[in-house]
């Protein structure tokens, strides 16, 4: 069937209820990694919390910036995340490692 024709509220399946949340302050932008499983959120508080959604929980907190965190980018292979606030600075982040 060609899928043009199809209703697209149909087809969504939208959870009725959403299960968890951050408790780290107000996000300001948030980004996936290209396999979906880690969203980094980026926070007013100038945090960058990495939400694992294997074990469904906070995997790290990144802390450096000091102001609130404008933009998010990860790397093509997931290991590097890239972010900028408002303080002016731009943090190449090891995730594994957890530091700059």
């Amino acid at each position: 069937m060609n899928r043009r024709l199809l209703d697209p509220f149909q087809s969504v399946q939208l959870p009725e209820v959403i299960e968890e949340y951050l408790e780290h302050g107000t996000t300001t932008c948030v980004a996936f990694n290209r396999r979906g499983t880690l969203l980094a959120a980026g926070t007013q508080e100038g945090q960058v919390v990495l939400w694992d959604f294997e074990t469904r929980g906070v995997a790290r907190v990144l802390e450096r910036h000091r102001g609130s965190v404008a933009g998010l980018s990860w790397s093509r292979n997931g290991r590097y995340l890239a972010s900028v606030a408002a303080d002016k600075l731009l943090v190449l982040w090891d995730v594994a490692q957890g530091r700059p």
